[in-house]
């Protein structure tokens, strides 16, 4: 039992440095939220007003340009081991928690349901 809590100090230590190693960035954020409007947000056959108007000013751009301007839109909460993003993007809201250099996010249509997507 004496030797459980420095295995488990050391399990701990490694696991938190881990993730604090692989927070994403703002910019990280910012291309996958590129990304995903390229791939499945803007593939959508019907799209509200906002969304299209939305789609249309990122698809005009080249994805490092596209970045940078939802960069510009976005809010980070950085909490050492995970960060919270939210952007607000010509009608659309976007939320999005990073963790271990991945996403989970949630966009919202003003006053319209939310789509949730795990990426």
């Amino acid at each position: 039992m004496p030797r459980l809590i420095p295995v488990s100090a050391l399990f701990f230590t490694g696991l938190f440095s881990l993730l604090a190693a692989t927070n994403p960035d703002k910019q990280e954020y910012a291309e996958h939220l590129v990304w995903t409007f390229q791939t499945t947000t803007c593939q959508q056959v019907q799209q509200p007003p906002a969304m299209h108007i939305a789609c249309s000013t990122i698809s005009l751009l080249p994805t490092d340009q596209a970045a940078k301007l939802i960069a510009s839109y976005s809010q980070q909460q950085n909490f050492v081991f995970f960060s919270l993003y939210t952007t607000n993007f010509l009608g659309l809201q976007h939320r999005s928690i990073g963790v271990g250099k991945m996403f989970v996010s949630q966009l919202e249509l003003h006053s319209q349901q939310s789509l949730l997507a795990v990426r």
